[in-house]
């Protein structure tokens, strides 16, 4: 089966409870598993692919949030389906980056240089966004500042598809506003709203660091330009944002 929707991002911004949500419609089929076809497995063939979508649903996808960040599995999903519908949820890049940081810190304690996030577990996040600063190619799985960047990313897609193919949502809307959000998705992806849908609480890791205001100011200035530009991309402020 051919997928007809995907949801390529961003990290950390709702997308495993998007899954649980889509679940919940008997028109929707979409992998648990995130298949990382386009940017990891391309190799293994379209037709590998293919084969985790056995369900006959009217909407049927999966969920790679690598996908929005990494140009040549964007250009691949073109390829392959140039008409698919794709979702992309954002969040607050202060908030994001560092729950990225705590994330990518916690897999290196556990997992050692083995993991291919392997970062110094010594640094800050100011630390780490220093160093981020300096790559010049970052498209990398550690790179934690750039994927805040979140208009760099949208352009490039809208060079590739339609306008109407893309479905911006907003993480901190999304968890206040479940059922409205969730329908207007199910009728973007081409299948009927739901009368009831069972709230599902936002997938969140515990970590046992917080971040300080010194580090939240730090953050806020380095995105502030590109969240004023993703603002009036889209025509309003995100005010969960600004405070």
């Amino acid at each position: 089966m051919k997928p007809t929707f995907l949801i390529i991002g961003v990290m950390k911004s709702s997308t495993t409870s998007a899954i649980g949500y889509f679940n919940q419609h008997p028109n929707i089929y979409i992998s648990w598993k995130e298949l990382h076809f386009f940017n990891k497995n391309y190799s293994k063939g379209i037709d590998w692919y293919e084969k985790h979508f056995t369900d006959k649903s009217m909407a049927i996808g999966e969920k790679t949030p690598m996908y929005c960040f990494s140009r040549v599995a964007l250009k691949r999903i073109k390829k392959h389906y140039p008409n698919i519908k794709l979702i992309l949820f954002l969040r607050d890049p202060v908030t994001r980056a560092f729950s990225q940081f705590n994330h990518m810190k916690q897999g290196t304690i556990k997992n050692g240089k083995k993991s291919p996030y392997f970062i110094n577990i010594n640094h800050s996040i100011k630390d780490r966004i220093e160093i981020d600063k300096k790559k010049k190619r970052f498209r990398i799985p550690k790179t934690i500042l750039q994927r805040g960047f979140y208009m760099d990313q949208i352009n490039f897609i809208l060079t590739l598809f339609p306008r109407q193919n893309l479905k911006i949502i907003i993480h901190e809307h999304y968890i206040k506003d479940y059922f409205k959000i969730n329908n207007e998705l199910f009728t973007f992806i081409g299948v009927k709203p739901l009368t009831n849908i069972k709230y599902i609480h936002d997938h969140k890791r515990s970590y046992a660091n917080t971040i300080t205001p010194s580090e939240t100011n730090y953050l806020k200035k380095i995105y502030k330009v590109h969240n004023k530009q993703l603002f009036k991309f889209l025509g309003f402020k995100i005010k969960e944002w600004i405070n």
